[in-house]
């Protein structure tokens, strides 16, 4: 039976597996690729066709002063210990300072402003004489030491977040030669026809586009959003090149313009190009899914990465050697930053993906579950009966039974099936709400601006004073992807090329 397989396990492993829910190290996973003898992405070869089939992270080191405020999650993601809706009369001094600091950390406001007579008016007129207000001092040492220590929690969090994870993979198949190759002649392209006036016309008068890049605000996915861009023109590309126009151009002439119309013409570049797309795009589309809105998508992530890997082995005719080293760097970011329990509870707890034909329930899958269990609820009686009650889920009887029907999972979110069919269910159903409600997202999808990171880094100061614009770099920077949010679903897909893109820079 389902639950005395669990309890087996629990008798072996819960002990060492339990202690850290997001990042343990099981060795199971569905689909996983086999450890081949040495196979090398650069022996890949595919036949020509005509049609397509720098992050960086905010970590800092831990402090080692123990005196870390705690904080509550709350689920408008706020920080600073946010409490309910209340005066500040009804804080304490240190919260009510914090909450103050707060402003001036997220809008980068100079903190002299403290002393301002109209910001100490606004003070009076809104809480009263007396309010307390942080000092210049203050703000710079404790209440902004308090600050990063929280936004460091935070940023682990967001490490280990599916769309970071998915753009490690990215960085995985950019250490191989190939794609180092492929890419870095793509942008030789682009920045020539991006920066010459009389290119970028002809591209236009031969191709389908207005601009070789394709804009993102995903950065991750811009090299190859935009290399795919080339290759779906590659015909008016090489038309392009082999014109009239072009030949009677100064440009044709020049060293760069040679080497562009060389590598345009090149087959051996378009095949790598193929090769490169097959393998990376399956990625950059769930990337894109993920980030395109903010709608809980942990209950998809375990069958999706699943259904990625298929996708390239498709790509790829399945031919093992040729999609292989890129199932096995997939799996190697898995299994180091994202792989967890937690995964494999939502999984097994989406109601859309588990009553159907296809779900794959392994030992990882199932182990999952409890292992959630135990981490998320700490009475041994309530685990116990959160057990019991999964039998009925999994068992499909009862209210789960009737919500199994095709016609209703096709057309309600996991989370809010759970309301409707757990209510009789409700330690089950509460857990499994509150593991389904959490989202994926991570920090790619928070377009931040440089611009304060360059003011504030360009005024000099000892060392004491540059460690304590670092903090307020990292604070401000952290708490603009902690309160971000958006409804507009079209935000992936930028109007504006970024300038700064290095698929539009020249290097210096």
């Amino acid at each position: 039976m389902f639950r005395n397989e669990l309890y087996l396990k629990k008798q072996v492993n819960a002990g060492k597996e339990v202690g850290e829910l997001y990042r343990p190290r099981l060795p199971l996973k569905r689909k996983r690729s086999p450890q081949p003898d040495s196979v090398n992405c650069n022996m890949i070869n595919v036949n020509e066709t005509e049609s397509s089939g720098t992050r960086q992270r905010l970590v800092r080191d831990s402090p080692s002063d123990n005196s870390v405020t705690e904080t509550i999650p709350s689920p408008e993601g706020r920080v600073f210990s946010e409490m309910p809706a209340s005066s500040m009369a009804d804080l304490s001094v240190d919260e009510a300072k914090k909450r103050i600091a707060r402003f001036f950390y997220e809008t980068a406001t100079d903190f002299n402003a403290v002393k301002s007579p109209s910001f100490l008016k606004m003070m009076a007129d809104i809480h009263g004489p007396g309010q307390v207000i942080p000092g210049c001092e203050e703000l710079k040492a404790w209440i902004l030491e308090d600050a990063v220590k929280e936004m460091q929690n935070y940023v682990e969090d967001i490490k280990m977040s599916t769309t970071t994870c998915l753009e490690l993979m990215l960085e995985k198949f950019e250490s191989t030669s190939l794609f180092k190759e492929i890419l870095n002649k793509g942008r030789t392209i682009t920045r020539f026809v991006q920066n010459h006036p009389i290119a970028l016309k002809l591209l236009r008068a031969y191709t389908r586009v207005e601009n070789l890049i394709k804009p993102s605000n995903i950065r991750s996915t811009v090299p190859y959003l935009t290399l795919e861009n080339m290759f779906l023109e590659k015909k008016g590309l090489k038309n392009m090149f082999a014109s009239s126009e072009w030949k009677t151009s100064y440009l044709s002439d020049s060293f760069e313009g040679k080497r562009v119309a060389s590598l345009v013409e090149d087959r051996t570049f378009w095949n790598g190009a193929l090769v490169v797309l097959k393998a990376a795009i399956p990625i950059v589309r769930v990337l894109c899914l993920i980030n395109k809105n903010n709608k809980p998508e942990i209950g998809l992530i375990y069958e999706t990465l699943d259904q990625v890997k298929e996708t390239i082995g498709e790509e790829f005719r399945n031919n093992e050697r040729q999609y292989m080293p890129f199932w096995k760097q997939i799996d190697d970011v898995w299994d180091t930053d994202l792989h967890s329990p937690l995964h494999c509870a939502a999984y097994l707890l989406n109601p859309t993906l588990f009553y159907t034909n296809g779900f794959d329930s392994d030992l990882e899958v199932s182990t999952g579950l409890f292992y959630s269990v135990i981490k998320m609820e700490g009475d041994g009686v309530l685990q116990e009966l959160i057990m019991v009650q999964s039998e009925e889920y999994l068992q499909a009887k009862g209210d789960f039974g009737k919500g199994s029907d095709p016609d209703i999972l096709s057309d309600v979110s996991p989370a809010l099936w759970w309301i409707k069919y757990g209510e009789k269910y409700p330690e089950l159903q509460r857990l499994a709400i509150q593991i389904l409600s959490q989202s994926c997202d991570g920090a790619s999808k928070f377009h931040l601006k440089r611009s304060l990171a360059e003011k504030l880094l360009t005024k000099g100061g000892n060392p004491s004073e540059q460690q304590t614009l670092r903090d307020l770099i990292f604070v401000n920077f952290n708490l603009q992807l902690k309160n971000f949010q958006t409804s507009d679903s079209e935000y992936v897909f930028a109007n504006e090329i970024d300038p700064t893109n290095d698929w539009m820079l020249h290097d210096a």
